[in-house]
C-alpha cells in the first residue's frame, strides 16, 4: 500500500504526466493540420500552376521525353517537392528522382475527363495527415494556345512528422512535462511532509498513551483538520491523565476509608482475645465500637454498589406519584440537626403547593441527602438552604451553601467518580462519589443536575425534574 507521502506526490505529478502530454499532442495536431498542411497545400497549388504555365510556353517539352526529363530535373532543383509530367493521355513523360507516377493519382482522372467545368482553371490539391509524416500533392493541366489539354504537371511533397516543422514545439512540450512533473514531485513531497509530520507525531503520541506513558501536549501545526486532530489527542491525553490520577486517588481513598475502621476492628479483636476481653465492661465497650465501625462501612459499600449499578446500567427505580411538598419537607428536615450542630444557619423555603411528581422517593431522597451532606461538609461558616420552585414544565430543588465555591474548570469534573477538588476545604474524608451518584440517579429519573458556583461565593446544586407521568417501574439504561 502506498504511503501518504507517495500518494501526495503521485496526485501532484499525474496532471503533468497525463494532461500536459495530451494537451501537447492536441496542440501539435491542430498546428500541423491548420498551419502546416494549409501552407503546404497553398505552396503546392502555386507551384503546380507556375510549372504548368512554364510548360505551356515551352511546347517542345511535351513533345520530347528527354526534353521533358531535363525540364523536370531543372525545376526539381528549384523547389522542395518532386515534379512529374504526364502527356495528354495520362502516360508518364518524366519523373524527378525516378519516383513513379500513374494516371490514377488524385485529380488526374478528373482532369483527363474534363469534369467539373473548364479544365484550364482546375488545379487539384490533396493533403494527407499522418502521425509521423504529412504529405501533399497538386496536379495542374497544361493547355496550349487553343485551350486544349496537352499534358499534366504534378508536384508532390512530404514533411516527415512533428520533428520536421515543429521540433521546437515538441521539445517545449517535453520540457514542460518533465519540469511540471519535477515541480509536482517537489510540491507533493513538501505538502506530504507538512501533513505527514503532524500525523506521525500524533500516531507516536497515541502509541505512547496506549503504553501508559504520560504524554506532553503536542504542538498544533499543519492544516485546520490536523490542528483539530492534535487538539483532540491533547484533550484525550489530558483526560486519560486525569482519569489515571483519579484512579490512583480512588484506590488511596478506598484504602483509607476501609483501613481506618478495619484497623479499629482488628485492634478490638486483639484486645478481646486477650485477658482484658474477659472483663464484661471492656468487652461490651469494644463490641459497641466494633459495631459502630462496621456501621460506618455501610455507606461506603452502598456507594460502591451504586457506582457498580450505574456502570452496568442496572439502576432500577420504583417510581410512583408523590406529593412533593411534604416529601421534601420530611427529607430535608432530617439534615437540620447536622447543620445546626456545626453552627450553621439552616434555611428551608419549600412552598406548600408544589405539584405531585412521579419519582422513586427513596432514591431521590438519596440525591437530596448527598447534596445536603456535601453542603454541610464543605461549609465552615454561614449556612445551608433548601428551596424548591415549579413551573408548567419542571420542578427545581436547589441546595445552596456558603462554602469555598468551585472553580469553573472544576465544575464538570466534580461529577466524576472519585474526583477530589484542588481546594484544601474540598479534600475531606470520603471517596468522592456522592455527586457522581446524585447525577446518575437524577438522570435515571429523566432529569438533570446543574451547578452554579464560583470561588468565594458558595455553590448551588439544582435538581431539575420534568413534570410528566412515568411508568411504575423502570430501568435506567
Amino acid at each position: 500500500m502506498l504511503s501518504l507521502r507517495s500518494q501526495f506526490i503521485l496526485s501532484h505529478i499525474l496532471p503533468f504526466l497525463l494532461i500536459l502530454p495530451l494537451a501537447g499532442l492536441v496542440i501539435l495536431y491542430l498546428a500541423e493540420t491548420q498551419i502546416v498542411l494549409v501552407e503546404l497545400s497553398d505552396t503546392l497549388e502555386e507551384q503546380a500552376a507556375l510549372i504548368a504555365a512554364a510548360v505551356a510556353e515551352q511546347t517542345d517539352v511535351m513533345a520530347d521525353a528527354e526534353a521533358a526529363q531535363r525540364f523536370v530535373d531543372d525545376v526539381g532543383r528549384l523547389i522542395d517537392g518532386d515534379v512529374y509530367l504526364l502527356d495528354a493521355g495520362g502516360r508518364v513523360l518524366a519523373v524527378e528522382n525516378d519516383r513513379a507516377a500513374t494516371p490514377e493519382m488524385l485529380g488526374v482522372g478528373d482532369i483527363l475527363d474534363g469534369d467539373e467545368g473548364d479544365p484550364a482553371a482546375t488545379v487539384r490539391v490533396s493533403t494527407v495527415y499522418g502521425l509521423l509524416a504529412q504529405s501533399g500533392e497538386a496536379v495542374a493541366p497544361v493547355l496550349d494556345i487553343d485551350e486544349q489539354l496537352i499534358g499534366i504537371v504534378g508536384v508532390r511533397e512530404s514533411i516527415t512528422g512533428i520533428a520536421a516543422a515543429f521540433g521546437p514545439l515538441r521539445r517545449l512540450v517535453a520540457f514542460t512535462v518533465l519540469g511540471g512533473a519535477l515541480l509536482g514531485i517537489l510540491l507533493g513531497y513538501g505538502l506530504a511532509g507538512r501533513l505527514a509530520g503532524p500525523i506521525d507525531r500524533t500516531v507516536d503520541a497515541v502509541e505512547r498513551i496506549g503504553r501508559g506513558q504520560q504524554e506532553t501536549a503536542l504542538p498544533s501545526s499543519g492544516p485546520m483538520e490536523m490542528r483539530r486532530l492534535t487538539e483532540a489527542v491533547n484533550t484525550l491525553a489530558a483526560r486519560l491523565h486525569a482519569l489515571e490520577e483519579m484512579r490512583r486517588r480512588s484506590f488511596a481513598n478506598i484504602v483509607h476509608e476501609l483501613g481506618r475502621p478495619l484497623g479499629a476492628v482488628l485492634a478490638a479483636v486483639e484486645v478481646l482475645r486477650g485477658a482484658p476481653g474477659d472483663d464484661p465492661a471492656i468487652r461490651a465497650e469494644l463490641l459497641s465500637g466494633v459495631h459502630q465501625e462496621i456501621k460506618t462501612l455501610e455507606p461506603l459499600l452502598d456507594d460502591m454498589a451504586q457506582l457498580h449499578a450505574e456502570a452496568t446500567g442496572s439502576i432500577r427505580l420504583d417510581r410512583r406519584p408523590v406529593a412533593l411538598s411534604p416529601w421534601l419537607n420530611e427529607t430535608a428536615r432530617l439534615w437540620r440537626e447536622a447543620v445546626t450542630a456545626k453552627g450553621l444557619v439552616w434555611v428551608m423555603e419549600i412552598p406548600d403547593d408544589l405539584p405531585e411528581v412521579t419519582i422513586d422517593p427513596q432514591r431521590l431522597a438519596q440525591v437530596v441527602g448527598n447534596l445536603i451532606s456535601n453542603a454541610v461538609k464543605y461549609t465552615d461558616s454561614g449556612g445551608v438552604a433548601v428551596s424548591a420552585t415549579a413551573n408548567e414544565r419542571e420542578v427545581r430543588i436547589a441546595i445552596a451553601d456558603t462554602g469555598p465555591g468551585i472553580a469553573a474548570d472544576e465544575q464538570t469534573r466534580v461529577f466524576d467518580p472519585f474526583y477530589r477538588g484542588r481546594i484544601p476545604q474540598r479534600t475531606t474524608e470520603g471517596l468522592g462519589v456522592g455527586l457522581a451518584i446524585a447525577r446518575s440517579l437524577t438522570e435515571a429519573h429523566g432529569g438533570r443536575l446543574t451547578l452554579d458556583s464560583a470561588p468565594g461565593r458558595g455553590s448551588v446544586f439544582t435538581i431539575h425534574l420534568r413534570r410528566e407521568e412515568a411508568p411504575t417501574t423502570t430501568a435506567a439504561d
